[in-house]
């Protein structure tokens, strides 16, 4: 069961179902995490052909196959994020969301979340606790869903998420499409959808 306000299937649940109703009326985007690899990670866009860019609704399995159908390599080591924070993704959320008091909802099956946060009722599969994105690393676990008290900024996603159905208010909206750290795309939040994380 996600956080209160959110109506997440395990199917392919539409961008608005990630995003709790105090905070849908702001615009929405989708952020991609990278996969990992033994010498970096790899980005979505770098499996585009020049011009090509991602869709609110597209798949890992979509972008990789189309990659490799039209000849290229996937780096042999690469693996799902699982929603573990590489360095230039860490870096470009601290500078981007510096600022804001979020609270964090961890599915309570990562360890740490059990040991850290605490559980709002007793049919949650998710525990809260403050996250603090000015001291993301690294190899730390993004919390699947997170919000703001002022409805300014929210992201929702998937156990082991690749990415992420953002609510943004303009500025930080702005921030998110225009760092070039971060994969980004416009969602409608009505139509376009969050499929089955590659993670999970």
């Amino acid at each position: 069961m996600p956080p209160p306000g959110c109506s997440v299937s395990n199917e392919r649940s539409l961008a608005r179902d990630f995003i709790a109703s105090s905070h849908r009326d702001i615009p929405m985007l989708r952020f991609f995490l990278p996969h990992l690899t033994d010498s970096g990670v790899f980005r979505w866009s770098e499996a585009l052909p020049r011009g090509e860019e991602l869709t609110g609704s597209v798949c890992w399995s979509e972008v990789s196959n189309r990659f490799t159908d039209r000849g290229g390599k996937l780096p042999l080591t690469l693996q799902p994020c699982g929603g573990m924070v590489d360095a230039n993704t860490a870096n470009a959320l601290r500078e981007t969301l510096d600022g804001l008091t979020l609270t964090g909802a961890w599915w309570i099956g990562y360890a740490d979340a059990i040991r850290h946060g605490s559980r709002w009722n007793e049919d949650s599969d998710y525990t809260l606790r403050t996250f603090d994105p000015t001291k993301l690393r690294e190899g730390m676990q993004l919390p699947e869903f997170c919000w703001d008290d002022a409805g300014t900024f929210a992201w929702g996603g998937r156990l082991y998420p690749d990415s992420f159905i953002v609510a943004a208010e303009q500025r930080l909206y702005h921030q998110f499409s225009n760092d070039p750290r971060l994969d980004t795309v416009e969602v409608t939040p009505n139509r376009d959808v969050l499929p089955v994380s590659s993670g999970d």
